[in-house]
């Protein structure tokens, strides 16, 4: 069975850990890198995945950026 979530309800499982935009970025990064047989659980995002302010990026945290959201944060891989 393959239920699909959306960014409103990732947003909502996530429990406000990141925002709406972020949210979006996460899905659409992961349909970029869609390996039909690998689905995320949602702790797994929460624990490998954070939205922070891009002024709090250290230099060498550059590659581990997801997504540049609009709101002045990153997505980034932990």
């Amino acid at each position: 069975m393959k239920i699909t979530i959306t960014s409103m309800m990732l947003c909502d499982l996530l429990g406000g850990k990141f925002t709406l935009e972020a949210c979006e970025a996460l899905c659409d990064w992961f349909d970029q890198i869609a390996d039909n047989d690998f689905a995320p659980a949602i702790g797994d995002i929460a624990c490998s995945y954070s939205e922070l302010e891009e002024s709090c990026l250290e230099e060498d945290d550059e590659e581990r950026i997801i997504a540049r959201l609009d709101n002045g944060n990153v997505v980034i891989a932990l």
